[in-house]
């Protein structure tokens, strides 16, 4: 669970980053 949050809060900060 608490990975998963991880791997989408970086997949939202990369995209946001771009």
């Amino acid at each position: 669970m608490f990975s998963f949050t991880v791997r989408q809060w970086y997949v939202n900060n990369l995209r946001n980053y771009i």
